[in-house]
């Protein structure tokens, strides 16, 4: 009962259409979390690009879905971080459900730019501090 009462709560978040994208998983792996008593895991995995009909958007949007314990852990050890993966979802603001995941190994050349422009270090330099890398997983400078 409080499973479906959370799913509910959960799948409200999205439309009910569901739509077939490629994408780009971000810097940092499947994370999750639960709130008060929640009996199921929230767990997401940040994308930083997506492909639709052919049309490319890169923007930061959480990929997300409700799961126990042991869909986590296989869930942990199916999606990569920064890697190009073709999944079913239903969109919301800001985030998208996992419906399905059809593929964990896709091939798309244009979207293999963007991760490989992604996976490149980032530097910020301060003449009296030194010299800084951006931790793209944490999104500070170290």
């Amino acid at each position: 009962m409080k499973h479906n009462k959370q799913m509910n709560a959960f799948e409200e978040r999205f439309s009910e259409e569901i739509d077939h994208i490629i994408a780009v998983t971000g810097p940092s792996g499947v994370g999750a979390g639960k709130a008060g008593q929640e009996s199921l895991w929230t767990a997401s995995i940040p994308l930083i690009a997506w492909k639709e009909k052919d049309l490319i958007k890169t923007e930061n949007i959480r990929l997300c879905w409700l799961t126990d314990e042991e869909g986590l852990r296989e869930k942990q050890a199916q999606l990569h971080k920064e890697s190009i993966m073709t999944l079913q979802v239903r969109k919301g603001e800001g985030e998208f459900m996992l419906v399905s995941l059809i593929d964990t190994d896709t091939q798309d050349e244009e979207l293999q730019e963007i991760l490989e422009e992604a996976k490149k270090p980032v530097f910020y330099h301060n003449d009296l501090l030194g010299t800084f890398e951006l931790v793209k997983g944490l999104d500070l400078f170290e």
